[in-house]
This record gives structure tokens, sequence and C-alpha cells, in this order.
């Protein structure tokens, strides 16, 4: 398990093995009259599944035709309920039957590259806007199109939408960018503000479940403790912060299922502050012998935890020697002979890894980690962002992200020399070997905002761009 993304590609005999292990399953819902969802929900993955396949050939793609065509004929449009809006009825019911029964171009329907481009996102944030002040100024009810949505739509900057934030932080005047309520205000590194939503939040508390899900881990935290409360009520504090503070309280206790196995006490990250924190982890995580990985929203953090472990040894092993005096004087042992590659291998056998985003300006931070981690694989993990959760490390000791197709809608400025740098593109018109600038629309309130973030594009296919940080 080399990586935190298992690859979704599967080869074209896999595929076809898949497409006649499912006749089954469609023909017992025939037998027995049961008309269930279950069906659109295997062929849309299958049908996922083809258009990433590798390799796969046109004859094998028209075998699986050939094996499902009966039942895809037979799909009913799915009923919208609490949990499927109208575009996902239709996308459950279009996707398969587009991509399964036109085995020469799957790629050529409307749908497949409605996904590619970002447009049904697009059009999702569109809609649940349109009667927000800034949907009413900019028509989103009338913007059916990218193209429209570019031509309507102003560029801005976090700098330029201050005063519609200030509405809110404020007045407490609701409804102006966003039509969910704001339930938080990030506190970016230049001091402003930028709201955030459940809709928005939930990709990140998803990505920090999966990254601790399933494993013994030493989760590395810290953050300036410079929250507040608006004028409306809500809390301002670092992104960090307030993902850290979600995820060890409401998310955890709404997903007991993630198997989350920490080395501390979840009420022991808010008891403590900077070093004191590092300390108490530190301590908690030395006890325990049984420590599969490390993780860390960022390489900062892991890097300056063991810092601190190095500057105070001496300190950390009296504090362990108290709970546990055998672990302390083997631990002591270790510590005599300093930071090797194999140190933290003989503190936990079980350790596979490090995780936590350390590529572009965090480099230098990712290595000093490397100074106290020696070997041991490290992987980027996701890169988090206020704006939006924008990539997913491809695999470990990789600086290649793939982008992540979530609920946000992303553009791309070109920064080559030469290039119309008015020019605004679609993420899924990327070129290889691309310098971009990103532009985020996000289920925040946040419209074609102009980024200060910049990839580099290394390779384009049907799951996404893979890009490197500039």
């Amino acid at each position: 398990a080399g990586s935190l993304v298992q690859s979704s590609a599967k080869s074209g005999q896999t595929l076809v093995g898949y497409a006649k292990g499912f006749v089954k399953i469609f023909e017992a819902f025939r037998k027995y009259g049961i008309d269930s969802d279950a069906v659109h929900g295997l062929c849309m993955q299958l049908a996922f599944f083809i258009l990433g396949a590798d390799p796969i050939s046109a004859e094998e793609r028209i075998e699986i035709r050939d094996v499902l065509k009966s039942y895809l004929y037979d799909l009913k449009p799915l009923t919208p309920n609490k949990t499927r809006d109208e575009d996902t009825c239709r996308m459950f019911y279009n996707v398969p039957r587009e991509v399964i029964l036109n085995p020469e171009n799957p790629y050529d329907n409307p749908y497949v590259k409605s996904m590619q481009s970002g447009a049904l996102s697009l059009m999702k944030i569109l809609s649940d806007n349109r009667d927000t002040d800034y949907g009413k100024m900019y028509s989103f009810d009338t913007i059916k199109t990218i193209d429209a949505y570019r031509f309507r739509v102003p560029l801005c900057d976090i700098y330029s939408i201050k005063p519609l934030i200030k509405l809110q932080t404020n007045i407490g005047e609701k409804n102006i960018m966003t039509s969910s309520l704001v339930t938080d205000y990030f506190i970016t590194d230049s001091g402003e503000l930028l709201p955030n939503t459940d809709e928005h939040f939930s990709q990140y508390l998803k990505a920090l479940g999966e990254t601790l899900s399933n494993k013994k881990s030493l989760f590395l935290t810290s953050w300036k403790d410079d929250k507040f409360v608006s004028n409306d009520g809500v809390l301002a504090g670092r992104f960090e912060q307030i993902l850290v503070m979600k995820f060890l309280t409401v998310y955890l206790d709404r997903h007991k299922f993630l198997n989350v196995n920490l080395t501390s006490n979840r009420g022991k990250y808010f008891a403590y502050k900077g070093d004191d924190l590092y300390r108490m982890l530190l301590v908690d995580a030395l006890i325990d012998r049984d420590v599969e990985q490390i993780v860390a929203i960022n390489t900062v953090h892991i890097a300056k935890a063991f810092e601190y472990l190095d500057n105070n040894t001496d300190g950390i092993l009296e504090e362990i020697s108290r709970t546990d005096k055998e672990r302390a004087a083997e631990l002591e042992k270790i510590f005599k002979e300093g930071f090797g590659e194999d140190t933290l291998k003989r503190i936990w056998p079980s350790l596979d890894r490090t995780i936590g985003y350390g590529s572009g300006e965090l480099k230098k931070y990712t290595d000093v980690m490397k100074k106290y981690t020696g070997s041991l694989p490290h992987n980027h993990g996701y890169y988090y962002t206020e704006l939006a959760l924008l990539g997913k490390a491809v695999e470990d000791e990789s600086d290649l992200f793939v982008g992540l197709n979530n609920n946000n809608f992303y553009e791309l400025m070109s920064l080559r020399k030469g290039e119309n740098k008015d020019e605004v593109i679609a993420l899924s018109e990327a070129e290889e070997n691309g310098l971009y600038q990103l532009i985020i629309t996000n289920a925040a309130g946040i419209y074609r905002c102009v980024s200060d973030h910049i990839i580099y594009c290394r390779k384009t296919d049907f799951s996404g761009v893979y890009f490197t940080i500039y």
C-alpha cells in the first residue's frame, strides 16, 4: 500500500469479468422483481472504470456492451429524493448508457465532457446560490454554460471581495454570496477572512478521515490561536484549527465507523498549545510501541515536532519514565545513538510512512523532516488550501498530485511567456507542460477567485489533471 491514491485503472479483461459478474446480480433482480437502484450504481462505476481503463481495446468495450446492453435498455430514470437531486438522477441514468453503449468512442458524450470540465459542479453551485445578492447581480439563474459564466461573472481576488465579507461579519447580513449558512471564517496568512459552509468543508473532513482511518496514528498539529467571534456570531480562526477542531469533535462522533485510532486522547488536542502540544503528542506516541503512521496537515508540524524532541530529549524521557520506566530506558538507548536512517523504525517497528503536504514552498520543512525520518517513505497526502482541496498525491515519494473532482469549479490562467494571460480555460483544457494560476469557484460563496496557487501540468487523462506545485 504505497499510496493514498488507489488507482481506478483496470484492464479491459478485468472489466469484461466485472460485466459478466453483474449479469448474475441483475438476473436475480429480474427473477425476484426487484427494481433496485443498485443497478444504476454498478453500471455507473463500470462506466468510470471503462473511461479510465489501462489498457482496454475497442473489442473489449464491445464485449462489455453486448453483455450488458439488455439491462441498460431496461434502466428506468431515477426519482429524486432526499439523498439525490435531479442532476444526480440524470447523471446515473445517462452516463452508463452513453459510455457502455458507445464502445467506439465512450468519451464523446455531453455528460462525460461536463464531468471533465467541471460544468456539473458549477451548475449546482449557481443553482444553489441564484437567489443570493451576488447571484441576482450576475443572473445566475440564466447561466447555462461555462462560457456564459465567464462572460457574465468577473474575476476577483480575496481582497476585492473583502467589502462583501465585511457586510456579513460586521453587520450580520446573510444571503449575500451564499445561500448556505456560513459556519466559520478562515483567517488567511494576510489576515483576510474567507467564508466556510458545511457543503464546502465536507471535502476536507472526508479527506482527513480517509488519511487517519484503519491505522494507529501519531497526528501532529498546532496552530496560531487567534480565533474570534465576528459580529454575525460566527467563529473566525485559522484553517487548520477549524479543521482539527471539527474533525476531532463533530465529525468523528458522527462517523464512528471510520476506525480512527490516535495515540493521544482527543481532548488533549484542546488542552495544550504550541510546543506544549507537540510535547504531549510526542510523549503519548513514544510510550506506544504500535504507531503505524505519522500524519500532519503539512510537514511543518513533523519537522518542528522532531526538532523539539531532539532538543528536549532528556525532559521527554523523564516524563515518559513516570508512566513507563521500561519504555523510557529502551528509548534512551535509541536516542543516545542520534537520529539515523532507521531510528524511527526502531522506536516504532510497525511505522510505515509519514503523511503531510510538503511540496512547493514547504519543501524546506520536508527536508528538515527527512533528517529525522531518514529512509521512511513519505506521502504528501492532500493539498489543503482555504479555497479548495486541490489535489491528492499519487504515490509515496512523489511531488505529483492529481486534481480532485469535488464540489468546486476550477479555471486556469496561463503564465507562460508569450501566451495571452487574459485567456482563461477550464481545468480539462490544461495542456501538458503548461504553467497555470488557479481560479476557483467553491461552495462557500467564492466565485472566480484568482488564487495564489500555481501548478505545473505534467499530464492529463480522463481521471484528471496531474500536476506539481510551482
